[in-house]
């Protein structure tokens, strides 16, 4: 099941110095399995089958393992990765003996094993050849969204990594903001202040004689004259 989302740049390089370490730890296992067991562990000379049950042998040895730093599960998986190889598949078609820890001869491989080997090998090489016309490709090869993050580009670490993108500010110019009233501010700056006096207006007497008798201000005038 292949995964919807790409992984985070932060989480990409912690799974890829937990998996190169894991690694390393593995192919010590498969280098103390050859130096240990040269007869049957050690493919540079050749490779042979291995007796069915073995691995009950090896995990025998577990206390000397874990003396050099070698795990269990770390044994497990030296033998798995030691009985993948393609050569070791190929002695399993030719059906070898199989050796035992000593390198001693013990029982043939079946012809069912023969027949599951070279169905093995027959995918392996399949797969390889469909791996590498996708590479001779360009079209089907996708562009990855994420980059790996490497120090010698980069003065930040993975855990100043907020955005799970990839970071194009050195490449990108900053975009301007859509609206801005900075140029309304600097124009009422740049206008005048205007002062508006307020000018006296001259009314004619006889209109002003008249407004007030009208409104009868003459007679209350004359009354509160009286009144004093």
């Amino acid at each position: 099941m292949k995964r919807k989302h790409p992984l985070h740049p932060h989480t990409a390089v912690i799974n890829k110095a937990q998996k190169t370490e894991s690694r390393k730890i593995r192919d010590h296992a498969l280098a103390w399995l050859a130096e240990r067991f040269p007869e049957t562990f050690d493919n540079t000379t050749r490779i042979r089958p291995l007796q069915i049950g073995i691995m009950n042998d090896i995990l025998e040895l577990n206390a000397d393992a874990a003396a050099v730093g070698i795990s269990r599960s770390k044994l497990r998986e030296a033998v798995v990765v030691f009985t993948r190889r393609l050569d070791y598949l190929t002695c399993l078609k030719a059906q070898e003996m199989r050796v035992d820890l000593n390198g001693n001869a013990i029982s043939p491989v079946s012809p069912e094993e023969a027949e599951n080997a070279a169905t093995q090998i027959k995918k392996r090489i399949e797969k390889k050849l469909r791996n590498s016309q996708q590479l001779n490709n360009p079209e089907i090869i996708t562009k990855p969204r994420f980059l790996a993050y490497d120090p010698s580009t980069n003065s930040k670490s993975p855990s100043d990594c907020k955005n799970p993108t990839i970071d194009n500010h050195a490449t990108q110019p900053e975009r301007p903001a859509t609206y801005t009233d900075q140029p309304l501010i600097n124009k009422l700056m740049q206008r005048d202040t205007l002062v508006q006096h307020k000018i006296a207006r001259a009314y004619d007497p006889s209109a002003v004689a008249r407004l007030k008798e009208k409104l009868g201000l003459a007679q209350r005038k004359a009354a509160h004259e009286e009144i004093k």
